[in-house]
C-alpha cells in the first residue's frame, strides 16, 4: 500500500492493516526463501507501518504537550495571583499578566529589570529588606511592600519568596506570588484607627482635648492635613485646629491656614457642608482648582505650598444640629480619596461629634451641679434660722396645759421635723453626687446598731398591726467599721419603707448573715411588691418604693445607695408583686487579730426569734 495512502488512515485502520500484514507475513514467510524479494516487501511493508505509527504518536505526544503548555501559560498569565521569577539578585526573569498589571507596566518592560526599580517610586529600601531576608533565611520569605502606583494611587503588595535549589543545592532564582492585600490592609487600618479613636470616650474636660486625639489618631494614617472649623458661642465659625503630618508645613503653614477660616460671605466648602449638613468629596484638585479656592494671593500660595491633591469635608452633627466640619486632605503621600474613604471619615466624624457634645453636655452638668449645690448651700442656711424656732415654739405649745395647744404643737413639730429631713435628704443628695459625703467611721458591733433600730421601729410596727422579726448568727464577733449614724439612716429607711407600704396582719423580717468577709443586711416584707418595670430605677433620685406613696421625697434609697457604697458595700432589691420585697446591703467586716482588743459590745447572745412583746428577745435586745 502506497505511504501517501498510509497518512490518510486513521489510527484504527494503521492497526487493522497492521494486523493483516502480520498475518500475511506469517502465512507465507515460511513458505519463502530468506533471499525471497517477497519476504523482503512483506518486511519493509510491516515496517512502515510500525513507523507511521509512532510517527502517529509523536505527533499526537507533541499536540497534548502543545495544548498543556498553553492551558500552563494561560494559568500562569491569568492566574488571580501574580507571579514572577527573580534572579539571587532581584532581577525579574519571568513575569505573569496579572503581575505586570499589578505594576501597571507592560510585561516585556519588566523582563530584565530589577523589581527595585518598581519599588523606587514608593519605597525601595523596603525590598532591599526583603531580598536581605531572601538571602539569609534561605526559606521561604513574606513582606508587604507598600507602593505608590500612576492610577490606582498606593497599593499592598504581599510578597512571597520560595527559593529554587538546582541539584547541587545552589540557589537558582526566587518563585514569587504577589497578592494584593490593599482592600485587607485598608480594613485592618480602619479597625485600628476607630479603636484608637475610642479614647475619646474617657469623659475629657475640655473641647481642645477630642479633637486633638482625633489628629493624633487621623494623621497620618487617614490624612495627610486634618481641619476643624466650629461654630462658636457667639454663632461665628472658626477654625480651631490645622494638623499637617509633614513637620515642616505644620511649623509654616498652620498658623497662616487658621487665619483663613470661613469668614461671613464666603463661599467655602466647610460653610456650604455646614450649611447644607451634607458631606462632600473632592478626589482630585488640579492646580488651576486650588487656584480658584483661593480668596486671595496669600491663600492661594498657603495652598500651593500645602500641595493639597483631595479633600473631604464632613459635617459634625449631633441631635439633629450642625455644629462645625472636619476637613480631611491628602498631599505628600500620594493618595486620593474614594467613596469607601468617604464612608470612614462620615463615622469619624461622627465620633468626634459625639464626642464634643459628650463634653458640651459635661460642662453644662458640672455648672448646673455648682449651681445647685451653691442655691442648695443658701436655701438650707436660711431656712434653718426659721425652722428651729417653729420646732422651738412647738415644742412649747407641745408643753402647754391647754390640749388644743398640745395637739397643735404637735402637729407643728411633726410638720418641721419633715421639712428638717427633706434639707437633710437634699443636702445628703448632693454630697453624695459631688463625692463629698463625710463618714465619721469607727468600730461598731452590728448587735449594737439592731438594738438601736429596733427600739425605733417596734412600736411603730405594733401601731400598724404588724409583726417584727429578727434573725443574726450566733457569733460573738461581728464588727464594722462604720458611720454609726449613717448605717442607722440606711436601716430606719428599708425598715420605714416596710413598715408603710405593708399591710396590718403583715409581717417584717430583718436578718443579718454573714457572707465571708462581709456581713449581709436584708428586710423583708409582706407588702404588695416592686412592679418590675419599677426595678431598675429603685435607687434613682426622686424615685419612691411604690406609686401610691403619698409622702417622702423619693430620695430616700439613693441615700441609702449612696451611704452603703462609701462604706464599700453593695445594695440591691428583689421582689415579686403580690409576695412582697427584700432590700439587701452588704458591709465588709472587721477581722480580729489575736491580741486586738475588741470594741465594748453587749453580752446577749446573737442568735434572735421573732420579736415578741415583753418575750425575752425583746428584753435582750432592748435592754
Amino acid at each position: 500500500m502506497a505511504s501517501e495512502n498510509f497518512e490518510k488512515m486513521s489510527r484504527t485502520a494503521l492497526i487493522r492493516e497492521l494486523k493483516k500484514a502480520q498475518d500475511a507475513q506469517r502465512r507465507f514467510v515460511t513458505d519463502l526463501d530468506t533471499l525471497d524479494p517477497r519476504r523482503a516487501m512483506y518486511e519493509l511493508e510491516i515496517h512502515q507501518n510500525e513507523l507511521e505509527m509512532q510517527n502517529r504518536e509523536l505527533r499526537e505526544s507533541q499536540q497534548r504537550l502543545e495544548d498543556a503548555q498553553a492551558r500552563y501559560s494561560d494559568l500562569y498569565n491569568f492566574a488571580p495571583v501574580g507571579y514572577c521569577t527573580l534572579d539571587p539578585e532581584g532581577y525579574i526573569q519571568e513575569i505573569n499578566l496579572t503581575a505586570s498589571a499589578m505594576l501597571e507596566t507592560p510585561r516585556e518592560r519588566l523582563i530584565g529589570k530589577s523589581f527595585r526599580t518598581v519599588a523606587a517610586r514608593s519605597n525601595p529600601l523596603q525590598f532591599d529588606a526583603h531580598m536581605k531576608r531572601c538571602r539569609e533565611e534561605g526559606e521561604r520569605v513574606t513582606n508587604d511592600l507598600t507602593l505608590v502606583l500612576k492610577q490606582g494611587g498606593p497599593r499592598t503588595l504581599r510578597l512571597i519568596c520560595e527559593p529554587m535549589i538546582n541539584h547541587s543545592g545552589v540557589r537558582t532564582a526566587y518563585r514569587v506570588a504577589l497578592i494584593d492585600v490593599t482592600e485587607e490592609k485598608r480594613f485592618e487600618d480602619e479597625l485600628q484607627l476607630l479603636s484608637n479613636l475610642a479614647e475619646m470616650s474617657n469623659s475629657p474636660l475640655q473641647h481642645s482635648q477630642p479633637l486633638e486625639v482625633a489628629a493624633r489618631v487621623v494623621v497620618p494614617a487617614f490624612a495627610d492635613l486634618l481641619k476643624v472649623d466650629l461654630i462658636n458661642e457667639e454663632g461665628k465659625l472658626e477654625r480651631v485646629l490645622v494638623k499637617f503630618a509633614e513637620p515642616g508645613k505644620q511649623k509654616t503653614l498652620a498658623e497662616p491656614m487658621k487665619n483663613y477660616a470661613p469668614r461671613p460671605g464666603w463661599k467655602t466648602a466647610q460653610a456650604k457642608v455646614i450649611e447644607s449638613g451634607e458631606p462632600m468629596l473632592l478626589a482630585e484638585i488640579p492646580d488651576i482648582v486650588r487656584d480658584r479656592m483661593a480668596h486671595d494671593e496669600t491663600h492661594a500660595g498657603i495652598l500651593r505650598a500645602a500641595g493639597i491633591r483631595s479633600i473631604m469635608v464632613v459635617p459634625l452633627t449631633t441631635r439633629g444640629r450642625t455644629f462645625g466640619a472636619l476637613t480631611f486632605a491628602t498631599a505628600e503621600s500620594g493618595r486620593c480619596y474614594s467613596s469607601a474613604h468617604f464612608r470612614l471619615a462620615q463615622t469619624i466624624a461622627g465620633r468626634v461629634a459625639m464626642a464634643i457634645d459628650n463634653v458640651r453636655l459635661f460642662s453644662e452638668r458640672t455648672r448646673a451641679v455648682a449651681a445647685r449645690d451653691t442655691i442648695l448651700a443658701v436655701v438650707s442656711h436660711d431656712l434653718r434660722n426659721p425652722l428651729n424656732a417653729i420646732q422651738l415654739k412647738a415644742h412649747l405649745m407641745s408643753n402647754s396645759p391647754d390640749s388644743q395647744r398640745r395637739s397643735e404643737g404637735d402637729f407643728i413639730a411633726r410638720r418641721a421635723g419633715e421639712m428638717n429631713r427633706l434639707i437633710e435628704d437634699l443636702l445628703d443628695i448632693s454630697s453624695i453626687e459631688a463625692g463629698r459625703l463625710r463618714l465619721e467611721k469607727s468600730r461598731q458591733a452590728v448587735l449594737r446598731l439592731l438594738k438601736e433600730v429596733l427600739a425605733v421601729w417596734k412600736p411603730h410596727a405594733a401601731q400598724n398591726s404588724l409583726g417584727l422579726d429578727c434573725e443574726c448568727p450566733d457569733e460573738d464577733e461581728l464588727d464594722l467599721n462604720c458611720d454609726p449614724n449613717r448605717i442607722l439612716q440606711v436601716l430606719n429607711n428599708l425598715i420605714g419603707n416596710a413598715i408603710k407600704f405593708t399591710g396590718p396582719g403583715g409581717t417584717i423580717h430583718v436578718r443579718v448573715e454573714r457572707r465571708a468577709n462581709e456581713v449581709c443586711f436584708s428586710v423583708t416584707d409582706s407588702g404588695p411588691g416592686i412592679p418590675e418595670a419599677d426595678l431598675p430605677h429603685i435607687f434613682d433620685r426622686f424615685t419612691r418604693a411604690s406609686k401610691s406613696a403619698s409622702r417622702g421625697t423619693g430620695l430616700g434609697l439613693s441615700i441609702a445607695k449612696g451611704i452603703v457604697e462609701a462604706h464599700g458595700g453593695r445594695i440591691w432589691v428583689e421582689s415579686q408583686a403580690g409576695v412582697g420585697s427584700t432590700f439587701y446591703f452588704t458591709l465588709p467586716l472587721i477581722l480580729s487579730t489575736p491580741g486586738e482588743p475588741n470594741a465594748p459590745r453587749s453580752t446577749a447572745r446573737r442568735g434572735m426569734s421573732p420579736v415578741e412583746p415583753g418575750g425575752p428577745i425583746q428584753q435582750n435586745l432592748l435592754k
